[in-house]
């Protein structure tokens, strides 16, 4: 189940292959019958996605001859085989209203809209080509039932509409394309009215239109009691800086699915929601609305005895949930003898397992043995091009033994679930430190990444800031804005006034996961909360605290984000930054007064640090079928110059010191596009007022 959810399919079907052959029919009793023709119809499933997305006719028609050949004894997996030989035969040209539907008129209708919502949750469980396939096959559906089925045919195009939305390559294709699923939706009648007035709420909340959203949720909530609903006009509340209020929504939302068959997936986003509450706003928009007497579930659409809803037919999370659900129900069921009153000939009668009374209701056969569980490293070191690298590596300060070139180091009976510390050491590298925890038996494959040294020497261009970047108080202590994840500033804004006026103001940044700027204050020691338009909210401040010493920041100077959302803040007059998650909790500092003067590399010692940048592999090194990515750096500017850490805090190198007349503390810009030797680092130096552009040069030692 873990693999077919984590959609590694390759290894998914040889799991299920090896299980069928382990597993010959002349020896099966009905219960290992069943799970392996449930093995084999899953099978069957992963080779018709291969062969459609390659437009593989042999390979379809291989699917078909043996679909055709298997006879499920079982009726559930019988129905999953009709429908998928169905979607084979689409593929394969067959007419559908000819050749695959049967029956009457009716008959094909019913047996058409049934398609619809078998390959409605296909596609949501894919994405890019093989979800383009699957939304033209329903494309072709549509338009069969489009002239007698149209209010269904309407419904389930709303949800297709959606499903094609997210996958679009840009956030303004996203928009639109939720917007267009809106309106469709919008257009839909009883019965299928009430599921279509949340799937449609759902997709404006996407579409970012969060006004016309929230408006149908607590329509929704208040009228039709959805707790589905509850959960979105919680997740609009605490965009909208009302935690307080979207805190309530979530608490009922976690007492109502608590428990309940299919509640879980709701239950884990409301509770993963309240943990990224902070305290702000009131419970004002909740007097109003009778948000108590939700239900779940909501049943807003019931056709016959079947429960539709849109996380059913189109909500990749939900449905991979149940997936994973429905399989470990199976193997529950089916996967131990059922336990009788006679004893079974697998009973446990010499064992140490029931000598020390474990497990005292199994009546499985075991090969039981005790002892340690112990699991078997195997690491690779890899270098930039993704070629195994010759390094020097320790665990817990041992060294491992050198491997054969191209070959991984391996450590066999290492205790499991413990910390381990590795330190990997290469000529030419930064060393790489860190701890790692094997936590399955048997064989743990690491890859590890490792960084070129570089330096910063050769400027190849200088330029105005003007050119590039934001110059404000240019008369005063010239304060230049450099970022990656920082948008120019609105000019008629509040947030470009304040910094024009005052000198408090020190730096800025963009927050996406909070479609927020955030700014530090040196003279109110906070960060303060500027919206994406730049202006200031009732909820100003984003709250901090810092463990060591106890309290605010002092003076903080500069302020950036990572890719994760991570927030990294220079404190001037504190001499570190420090590291928060999104939600403002503390995660480290790095650096800290050590004596005047410039120590050397290793120290951690900050002096006066004023700008951050932070390097990302963004693009990644594919090995062994896997992309992995090097390890995440920061760039500090302080008093002597530009100090490179790792996450942990741990300094690999400096550059542009004061002894390349950069001059004591003027390095007060910073930024870098790109990863090792394909980087270039932008400074700002306030003594010429321009900025330097420097590439990425190899660091022989």
């Amino acid at each position: 189940p873990t693999l077919f959810r984590s959609n590694d399919l390759a290894n998914t079907q040889r799991n299920l292959i090896r299980f069928v052959k382990n597993n010959p029919y002349t020896i099966l009793d009905p219960r290992v019958q069943i799970l392996v023709d449930d093995a084999k119809i899953k099978k069957y499933t992963i080779d018709f996605e291969e062969f459609s997305s390659r437009n593989n006719k042999a390979g379809l028609r291989q699917v078909r001859n043996a679909l055709t050949n298997f006879n499920p004894a079982n009726q559930i997996i019988k129905n999953e085989k009709q429908k998928l030989i169905g979607l084979v035969r689409l593929d394969l040209g067959e007419d559908l209203w000819t050749q695959i539907l049967t029956g009457t008129t009716q008959n094909k209708l019913n047996l058409a809209l049934s398609m619809i919502r078998d390959i409605l949750p296909r596609a949501a469980t894919t994405i890019g080509v093989k979800r383009e396939y699957y939304l033209k096959q329903l494309e072709k559906i549509f338009k069969i039932t489009r002239h007698q089925k149209s209010n269904e045919t309407t419904f389930y195009e709303g949800v297709s509409l959606s499903l094609k939305a997210e996958i679009q390559a840009t956030q303004a294709k996203k928009d639109a394309g939720f917007q267009a699923a809106a309106k469709i939706l919008a257009q839909v009648q009883p019965p299928y009215k009430k599921e279509a007035q949340y799937i449609e709420a759902r997709s404006l909340f996407f579409a970012r239109n969060y006004k016309s959203a929230q408006k149908l949720f607590i329509r929704l909530v208040d009228k039709m009691h959805s707790a589905r609903s509850l959960y979105y006009l919680g997740e609009i509340l605490r965009n909208n800086g009302n935690d307080n209020a979207a805190k309530k929504c979530y608490e009922v939302v976690m007492e109502k699915t608590y428990n309940k068959p299919g509640g879980t997936f709701w239950y884990e986003n409301a509770k993963a929601s309240l943990e990224k509450c902070r305290t702000r706003g009131d419970l004002s928009l909740l007097s109003s609305i009778n948000i108590e007497n939700v239900e779940f579930p909501d049943e807003l659409l019931v056709i016959g005895k079947e429960h539709i809803s849109y996380e059913k037919l189109a909500s990749r999370e939900y449905l991979e949930d149940q997936a994973v659900e429905k399989m470990n129900k199976m193997l529950l069921k089916f996967g131990l003898p059922k336990k009788n009153i006679y004893p079974s000939r697998n009973l446990l009668t010499r064992s140490l397992l029931k000598d020390e009374n474990l497990f005292s209701t199994l009546n499985a056969g075991i090969q039981d043995k005790k002892g340690a569980i112990t699991a078997n490293l195997i690491l690779w070191v890899i270098n930039e091009k993704g070629q195994p690298y010759a390094s020097e590596v320790r665990l817990d300060g041992q060294p491992l033994e050198t491997p054969k070139p191209n070959s991984p180091f391996v450590m066999k009976h290492l205790p499991l679930n413990r910390d381990i510390a590795l330190k990997i050491e290469a000529i030419g590298y930064y060393p790489i430190q860190k701890t790692i925890v094997l936590a399955q038996p048997n064989d743990n494959e690491v890859i590890i990444p490792l960084s070129e040294k570089v330096n910063y020497l050769n400027a190849i261009k200088n330029y105005d800031p003007d050119n590039e970047f934001q110059n404000f108080r240019k008369n005063i202590d010239k304060d230049v804005l450099m970022s990656n994840s920082l948008p120019k500033i609105p000019p008629q804004s509040r947030l470009f006034s304040d910094f024009e006026k005052s000198v408090a103001y020190r730096d800025a940044v963009f927050q996406p996961n909070l479609d927020e700027f955030l700014v530090v204050n040196s003279f109110t020691k906070n960060i303060l909360i500027y919206n994406a338009a730049g202006e200031i909210g009732p909820n100003k401040i984003f709250d901090v605290s810092i463990p060591d010493p106890p309290g605010k920041l002092k003076s903080p100077e500069g302020i950036t984000v990572d890719s994760e959302g991570n927030i990294y803040v220079a404190d001037w007059g504190r001499h570190r930054v420090y590291l928060f998650k999104s939600d403002g909790s503390f995660i480290r500092q790095i650096g800290g007064f050590d004596n005047w003067g410039a120590s050397k590399t290793g120290s951690s010692s900050l002096i006066y640090p004023s700008r951050i940048a932070i390097e990302e592999d963004k693009a990644g090194i594919e090995f062994r079928g896997k992309k992995v990515y090097r390890e995440k750096h920061i760039l500090i500017s302080d008093l002597f110059g530009i100090h490179k850490f790792t996450l942990s805090g741990i300094e690999l190198d400096r550059y542009l010191n004061n002894e390349q007349n950069y001059g004591l503390g003027n390095l007060s810009g910073l930024m870098i596009k790109g990863y090792g030797m394909n980087s270039k680092l932008y400074v700002y130096n306030r003594l010429d007022d321009k900025v330097w552009v420097f590439p990425a040069e190899k660091k022989l030692r």
